[in-house]
């Protein structure tokens, strides 16, 4: 009945020794709202273990080598008691092994179909937040992985609060090589190209979430969600190329870094089994920043840098792009019967985007770009939801109010009025397939 690892099943079912479970539950309507009455159709697994796994230390161990080059280290322990428990999964490897992956990564955000359904105020994410590249596997000459996943849940022996808190970490460092040798025949001869390329990756990903609810009374629910994300990605490429006797050296190197913090805060209310009232605060900054380093003996660009050389030999790009978002909505629902539900939305959002980009070059003018751009939107909407046995039907409409400041412009502010429908179309062939119609304008 506890938190594990956000929505990830995954990490519950790969990770749990099948003899510490007693049984399983799949629950086909939930939610984690106790004053819920949109009856949201979400599926939740429930893992529920043997009495004699909890309030004591069990786990697994493992470590594996050919004793030459190859190796992989793992650890799965679990606590699990009535007030607390604890749970601590790490695995290292150098043979290609992912451990955490692009899916593992959506699923902590409850999975495609949750994503799509979210509104815009849900906590955002984004995949380049994990740096999780799509790597063939056929171009990888070496990769190392590493990922240390911690999770805790607290609550009191009253329950009416409780703690969820996880993190994961992970990291990769993938080493590409691939050689291409090239012969053509020309009227002076053969002319011969080699070209070999080595590319060093390395992507470290932090992830943190906490989760705090408290039942203030038996009408009333207040729940905090909070993300830490941070990402680093590091690129070393060289390319040596060789035209018959001369080579040509050409070497780039890049680096990342993002930081990101998205939190909510929601306070419930329940009027009655037919009305509620909800209030809901969201923040999201983000920074990222990344530099870019590019040295050729050839000149390269010459559609962008226009000298004598016909191009640039150096080059070196600074970017820095920060995103500060706070939406403040207030929703009233009310419950017409099982089938039907109509939403009031009543809210206010900022979004405020700074970028600044510096090029500089050893061999042609440097180039500055400074661009400040904010939205503030105040709306005012409703939505019917409809249920009709295989369709789930929403129908609605939001009228918006626009100002906005573009610092690039002759007139940098700028105000709008827009009526945007809504409509929502699901159709659902099983519990697990559907199609989705959705449109706004």
């Amino acid at each position: 009945g506890k938190k594990f690892f956000g929505s990830n099943t995954k990490m519950a079912t790969k990770n749990i020794p099948a003899d510490a479970v007693s049984k399983v539950q799949l629950i086909d309507s939930f939610s984690e709202n106790p004053l819920d009455i949109s009856a949201t159709k979400q599926k939740a697994l429930n893992i529920i273990l043997d009495e004699d796994k909890k309030n004591i230390i069990f786990g697994e161990l493992l470590a594996g080598t050919n004793f030459d080059e190859r190796y992989e280290l793992q650890n799965r322990s679990f606590y699990f008691s009535k007030r607390f428990d604890l749970s601590l999964i790490a695995n290292k490897n150098n043979f290609n092994k992912a451990i955490f992956t692009l899916q593992d990564y959506i699923e902590l955000f409850g999975g495609l179909e949750e994503i799509l359904e979210a509104g815009e105020n849900s906590l955002q994410f984004s995949l380049k937040d994990l740096g999780i590249g799509a790597i063939p596997k056929e171009y990888i000459n070496e990769i190392t992985t590493s990922t240390l996943s911690l999770n805790t849940n607290y609550a009191p022996e009253k329950k009416k609060w409780s703690l969820n808190t996880f993190g994961i970490y992970s990291s990769a460092n993938p080493e590409l090589k691939s050689i291409n040798n090239r012969n053509f025949n020309t009227l002076s001869g053969v002319r011969t190209e080699s070209e070999n390329f080595s590319n060093r990756q390395n992507f470290e990903s932090a992830i943190f979430q906490t989760n705090f609810k408290y039942n203030v009374n038996k009408n009333t629910y207040l729940s905090y969600k909070g993300n830490f994300k941070r990402l680093n990605i590091g690129e070393n490429s060289n390319r040596l190329i060789m035209i018959n006797e001369d080579n040509f050296d050409r070497i780039i190197i890049s680096d990342q870094q993002s930081n990101s913090i998205d939190q909510r805060l929601k306070l419930d209310h329940k009027i009655n089994d037919k009305n509620s009232i909800s209030f809901q605060a969201f923040h999201k900054y983000t920074d990222q920043k990344s530099n870019y380093i590019a040295n050729s003996e050839i000149p390269f660009l010459s559609n962008i840098f226009q000298n004598n050389q016909g191009g640039v030999n150096e080059i070196n790009q600074e970017i820095d792009n920060r995103t500060n978002l706070l939406s403040l909505k207030a929703t009233y629902l009310k419950a017409i019967n099982l089938q039907s539900k109509l939403r009031f939305i009543n809210g206010f959002q900022r979004n405020k985007d700074q970028l600044s980009s510096v090029i500089f070059s050893s061999d042609a003018a440097n180039f500055e770009n400074d661009v400040n751009f904010t939205v503030t939107d105040i709306y005012s909407g409703f939505l019917l939801s409809q249920k009709i046995e295989v369709f789930d039907l929403q129908l609605g409409g939001t009228a918006h109010y626009y100002k906005i400041h573009n610092s690039l412009l002759e007139n940098p502010e700028d105000q709008k009025l827009l009526l945007i429908p809504k409509i929502n179309i699901k159709h659902s062939f099983s519990n697990a397939h559907f199609i989705r119609y959705n449109f706004n304008r």
